[in-house]
């Protein structure tokens, strides 16, 4: 491969990952999913179903504890849910370059109300507040300092 990203991608390919932009159908509706479903319906708790969604595949990726973690010296991730909330996916709800959810229509209990990336807000209530390109590229046991 060509270019400056020689040094940080191994595999044929991934030096084209920035430049796609097609984001990842399900990532915007997998905690509605969750909430309504395990919580709600079957009894998963708030406590298991953080470490499912968090810590979990932060120590997976070999991320833990700077993420999947609320501690000193962690980042500042955070997403902050109403439990309560109910709530039908509209399309116009779809946050993503392709807006195709099989969830379309779909009533939840539990909506998403703000998400913070490194303690700085990107996300408050249906709006995305973060700018193109203010995410962090972190390769899987590889945490910046």
């Amino acid at each position: 491969m060509g270019g400056s990203c020689d040094s940080h991608y191994s595999h044929k390919g991934w030096a084209e990952v920035p430049r796609n932009k097609g984001g990842i159908s399900g990532v915007q509706t997998t905690l509605p999913v969750l909430l309504t479903e395990g919580v709600h319906r079957r009894g998963l708790s708030l406590p298991r179903l953080v470490t499912l969604t968090s810590a979990n595949p932060a120590r997976r990726f070999g991320l833990y504890p700077r993420k999947g973690a609320l501690q000193p010296g962690s980042d500042a991730d955070l997403t902050l849910v109403d439990v309560h909330r109910e709530w039908v996916l509209g399309e116009a709800d779809l946050h993503t370059r392709w807006p195709l959810s099989p969830f379309v229509g779909r009533a939840f209990q539990g909506r998403v109300v703000a998400t913070l990336v490194r303690g700085r807000p990107v996300y408050r209530e249906g709006e995305v507040l973060a700018s193109a390109g203010s995410g962090q590229l972190l390769l899987a046991g590889t945490v910046p300092a």
